[in-house]
């Protein structure tokens, strides 16, 4: 069934679609074809491809006929308004997209995406070693977490693994279905037992275990609570029915089927250009795009290491000759305040640079110029207005440079701000522009940096290798980016505002704001105190336990349980927000107590948790 493989990533491809529908501003293709859900899926596939590198992945898509569970509760799902106009002609675009690259993909009729994971995973954990990761963030999913499975928010970059889930519904992955199956699911229109919410559900199934155990426990269970369980019986172990997920979805597949082979770049790039998708556009197509020349690749030996005085002379002769010179700082960790400068690299012209290590530690070491010595020479040059420097992020190298004492002015060029300001839904690391834009595929600092090492123990003649190929890369990006901007009438803007801020950001950054920290920590114990005691309110205003910050949890208590008056609906139910609130205040004091709970939490989340996080001693 599921071949010998370390690791697959199985990808809820219908997620992906409607956050890129409602998350993405609207693209319109120049015949009127909305495409911005298109754009998006694209994006995001590439960007998971680009950042995991995974050799095995598989898409998944649902069935576009009735599942079972149609078959078990006809009003399964029934709740949903028909998808927006625009959407489905795009869906055909992100399949076309999806063969052509090609990756492979799930399809069986009757069953949901859902399912064709749970098999997958069934399968899976079969096999010895053999990992996988979900990508998607739906809560049916995290019932599957677990040995050998966990899950991966490509939104928000975060990995959902078992101690999420505990935290989330108060029980381990096993036991998620029971919770669901009494909570129950507005989006899917799943009944779950009136009156339980996530919260109490949790607890639930805490207490006594699965659905099953909870009614051979009944009695146990009192009050308005045991009530609703006892006349909610079917509805709890139908809702449980409809929530599980089938593991025998009959697919077959070998190695060879979901292993993922370079891209075929040509299609893509003729896709791409169907869609107007530019910014997609790869290698020699991209340049042919932007109708420019293609420009130079590393040669055999372009790049010098430094190491003597007598190389360094030579280094600053030519930096004497030349109007202007890319630069990038290597240093121990990310952290400009704390971090070490290990070495700096500069670039001269479209084919010449070079690595000047300075603390670099490792056995064999080759002796290194003095550290004072190096800054001393090089700092005339960074200083010197009239000298354009460019650079790939600047003020990162910057702020390292002014630890130095090295206060560098006279910046011209930013390749990260450049690409941005031309595309800013897309990457703008330094490794995709150089692919994107120079067809050049950069030494990767994977590569180069032991694992649960620094910089400084990379070999010095390897360190130039990396560090020098960085330097030429921002030389070359900025030229190019540049002319891209002036054709696009963004020069103005990016030259006269947003350059001149780099190093205004970067001073404010080393800069820095004073804390009072006994302050904070003061307000963090009110509002801590305050948000409980209001917490207590609610749900005792409530008659139940639930979680004030779910909006599931909340629309239910307020609609269903108080019978308030719905103000408006939104895709997941009913609305909760400011203004429904707001309107409900005068009704009932549970309303505007959430007002004033949301408030609080928004100020401790966003300032006091935020800047007792950030204070540097």
């Amino acid at each position: 069934m599921i071949p010998e493989c370390k690791k697959i990533f199985l990808v809820d491809i219908s997620s992906f679609v409607f956050r890129a529908y409602y998350g993405i501003r609207p693209l319109h293709h120049s015949s009127g074809q909305t495409t911005h859900a298109v754009f998006g899926v694209v994006s995001m596939m590439l960007r998971l491809i680009r950042e995991k590198k995974p050799e095995n992945l598989v898409i998944v898509f649902d069935s576009p006929k009735p599942s079972f569970r149609k078959e078990i509760f006809k009003e399964y799902k029934a709740n949903r308004e028909a998808p927006p106009e625009d959407l489905p002609a795009q869906f055909e675009f992100i399949k076309k997209f999806i063969s052509l690259y090609p990756l492979p993909s799930f399809q069986v009729d009757g069953f949901e995406a859902d399912d064709i994971i749970a098999t997958v995973v069934h399968h899976c954990r079969e096999v010895k070693d053999c990992e996988v990761v979900i990508v998607s963030a739906d809560k049916d999913l995290m019932q599957l977490i677990g040995d050998q499975v966990s899950m991966y928010d490509s939104m928000k970059e975060r990995l959902i693994d078992e101690a999420f889930v505990v935290e989330r519904f108060g029980v381990g992955p096993a036991l998620v279905g029971d919770v669901l199956a009494l909570a129950g699911d507005a989006s899917d229109n799943i009944p779950g037992v009136k009156g339980i919410g996530e919260k109490t559900a949790g607890k639930l199934v805490k207490q006594f275990g699965s659905v099953e155990n909870i009614y051979d426990h009944l009695a146990e269970i009192p009050g308005k609570l045991g009530e609703n369980l006892k006349n909610s019986r079917e509805v709890a172990f139908l809702s449980k029915k409809l929530v599980t997920l089938k593991h025998d979805v009959p697919i077959e597949f070998n190695a060879d089927e979901i292993h993922l082979r370079e891209p075929a770049q040509a299609a893509l790039n003729d896709f791409f250009r169907e869609m107007e998708f530019k910014t997609f556009l790869v290698g020699d197509a991209a340049l042919a795009e932007q109708a420019v020349p293609a420009q130079p690749k590393v040669e055999s030996d372009p790049f010098k290491l430094v190491l003597s005085e007598d190389e360094l002379n030579a280094l600053l002769k030519r930096l004497d000759s030349v109007p202007g010179f890319s630069f990038d700082t290597e240093t121990t960790g990310l952290n400009t305040w704390k971090d070490l400068l290990v070495g700096l690299s500069l670039g001269l012209n479209e084919k010449e640079a070079y690595y000047i290590p300075l603390e670099h530690s490792y056995l064999g070491c080759p002796v290194m110029l003095p550290r004072s010595k190096v800054i001393a020479a090089l700092k005339p040059y960074f200083e010197n207005i009239n000298k354009f420097k460019w650079a790939q992020n600047a003020k990162f190298d910057m702020e390292v440079l002014k630890k130095e004492g090295i206060e560098v002015v006279g910046l011209a060029g930013d390749s990260l701000l450049a690409s941005y300001m031309l595309n800013p839904e897309g990457a703008h690391n330094l490794d995709f522009l150089a692919k994107k834009y120079l067809g050049h595929q950069m030494i990767t600092y994977e590569s180069v940096v032991p694992k649960n090492e620094t910089f400084s123990s990379v070999p010095v003649e390897k360190a130039c290798e990396y560090a020098a190929e960085d330097a030429w890369a921002a030389f070359n990006l900025c030229k190019l980016l540049h002319e891209e901007l002036k054709k696009e009438d963004l020069w103005h803007c990016y030259d006269h505002i947003e350059l001149p801020l780099v190093p205004v950001l970067a001073s404010m950054e080393e800069k820095g704001i004073l804390i009072d920290q006994t302050l904070l920590r003061n307000l963090n114990d009110d509002f801590t105190t305050r948000l409980i005691q209001l917490e207590m309110e609610i749900q005792k205003d409530a008659g139940c336990e639930f979680n004030v910050s779910s909006p599931k949890q909340l629309a239910t208590i307020l609609f269903e349980k108080l019978g308030l008056p719905v103000q408006k609906k939104i895709k997941t139910g009913y609305s909760t927000d400011v203004e429904v609130l707001t309107t409900l205040a005068p009704l009932h004091p549970i309303a505007q107590k959430l007002l004033n709970h949301r408030s609080l939490a928004k100020l401790k989340s966003t300032y006091i948790d935020q800047l007792r996080s950030l204070v540097f001693a």
